[in-house]
């Protein structure tokens, strides 16, 4: 059974163990009341046996007091039957015959012997009583007989059991009552965090102020510190967005207005001139869209969900040999050191070859005019496996770390974008590693670093 409703829920959970308990109780209670009823019944049926035979004695046999004729009319679980005869079965009183006959000489005087029996058709209940009595001026031994009808003992054990089955009937619908308050009133917490959040915009992100109990204290403040995250999440996407599009508008008007005037160029070299600002405008515009999609799908990175292992040095090696050919053609010495190590870690393969790619380009866009050296580096520390890509041109210093990892953000005016950074310390983090500017006497140096695979 499935329950939409938490209230539901919550009395089904309660009140169908009860009831199942109450049930197993009833069954219980049924059978006790019934051993209980069969006990008074035999008792009765004894004790009548025991008013039979001392009539007998006291009379001779041949009457039964009044009183003993009470008991038997008006015994518990319907009329008694009796039989009373003589060793040899010399009827002496009651019925002429019994519904079983007893072994005389297996009966004990005194000691009473029960019996399931049939009686003109009906089940009944038979007890034998063998006694000694002075009957006609002789001490004689004798048996009683008496028999009752087992309908009767039944409809008792039926209406014990009816009315143990109404007293728990309306135990479990009473605690269904209580209970099904109980938790509507329980529950009043939740309503009050509804109303709340029902009043407010899809902009509204402040924390839940509405007083809870203590046993959701803990959901309540991970429930705020997600709400905190989403709204920092959010200005941080509203900020991305409005930084993007700045960035974009630049090289998108550029090519507009370039479009715009190449027809009426005065001559074929403006015509060139013109083509080849279009081409630069493009290439930034293109460069720029590439580097949101990389930062976009980095950020978007779960816990290491698309981890696998990597060799670190291959991946130097491949990005190294695409990128080095533009550095020297640019006329700047490019070197790639490469660890004898094998540095191996669980990383984002992707994310790790587009870091590597934006911090050689960062060095190549931001190192300004004394830039004549680029330096790839690859190594390993007893827990890490590190890239550091150094160069000897603008400076770049440890406190300059949250303004140039931030997005959009340059310490000088250049053609970059100031994302290649922000992209790199995102992947290096998404990652498990770090992101870090080296402390140097001149030029600029960062350090990339991933715990090694065994460390995972």
């Amino acid at each position: 059974m499935r329950f939409t409703s938490l209230r539901s829920r919550l009395v089904a959970m309660i009140t169908i163990p009860l009831a199942i308990l109450s049930v197993g109780l009833g069954i219980w209670r049924f059978e006790y009341d019934s051993g209980v009823a069969e006990a008074l019944a035999d008792r009765t049926l004894f004790s009548t046996a025991i008013a039979i035979s001392r009539d007998t004695a006291t009379l001779s046999g041949d009457l039964i007091s009044v009183a003993t004729r009470d008991i038997i009319t008006n015994a518990t679980g319907g009329e008694i039957y009796y039989h009373v005869a003589e060793a040899g079965g010399f009827h002496l009183t009651g019925y002429a015959y019994p519904p079983v006959d007893f072994d005389y000489s297996a009966l004990k005087i005194g000691e009473p012997v029960f019996a399931n029996a049939t009686y003109r058709g009906e089940p009944v209940r038979v007890v034998a009583l063998k006694s000694i009595g002075i009957l006609s001026g002789f001490e004689r031994s004798y048996i009683v007989t008496a028999w009752q009808s087992v309908a009767s003992r039944k409809n008792l054990q039926l209406e014990l059991a009816l009315r143990t089955f109404a007293l728990f009937s309306v135990l479990i619908i009473v605690l269904g009552v209580v209970v099904w308050i109980a938790v509507k009133r329980g529950l009043r917490p939740l309503q009050r965090i509804e109303k709340e959040l029902s009043h407010r915009s899809a902009n509204d992100l402040k924390p839940i102020a509405a007083p809870v109990p203590a046993e959701l204290d803990e959901t309540m403040r991970l429930l705020n510190e997600l709400l905190s995250q989403l709204k920092i999440s959010l200005e941080q996407q509203h900020d991305f967005v409005s930084d993007a599009a700045h960035q974009l508008r630049n090289p998108a008007a550029a090519v507009s207005a370039l479009v715009s005037t190449f027809s009426e160029a005065a001559s074929d070299e403006d015509r060139k001139e013109q083509l080849k600002q279009l081409k630069r405008a493009a290439r930034q515009g293109l460069r720029v869209s590439q580097q949101l999609l990389s930062l976009e799908r980095i950020d978007s990175l779960g816990a290491l969900e698309r981890a696998e292992h990597i060799n670190l040095n291959e991946i130097a090696f491949a990005v190294c040999q695409d990128m080095a050919p533009e550095l020297i053609k640019a006329g700047i010495d490019f070197e790639y050191i490469q660890s004898d190590d094998s540095l191996m870690c669980l990383a984002d393969s992707v994310a790790i070859t587009e870091a590597l790619r934006n911090l050689i380009d960062n060095a190549e866009k931001h190192g300004g005019e004394r830039l004549t050296r680029v330096t790839v580096e690859t190594f390993r520390l007893p827990d890490r496996v590190c890239i550091r890509v150094a160069d000897d041109g603008a400076d770049l210093k440890p406190e300059d770390t949250d303004r140039v990892f931030s997005r959009f953000r340059q310490l000088q005016p250049s053609e970059g974008s100031g994302l290649g950074l922000s992209i790199a310390y995102t992947a290096a983090i998404k990652n498990g590693g770090t992101l870090e500017i080296d402390k140097v006497t001149s030029g600029a140096s960062l350090t990339l670093s991933l715990p090694c695979a065994n460390q995972r």
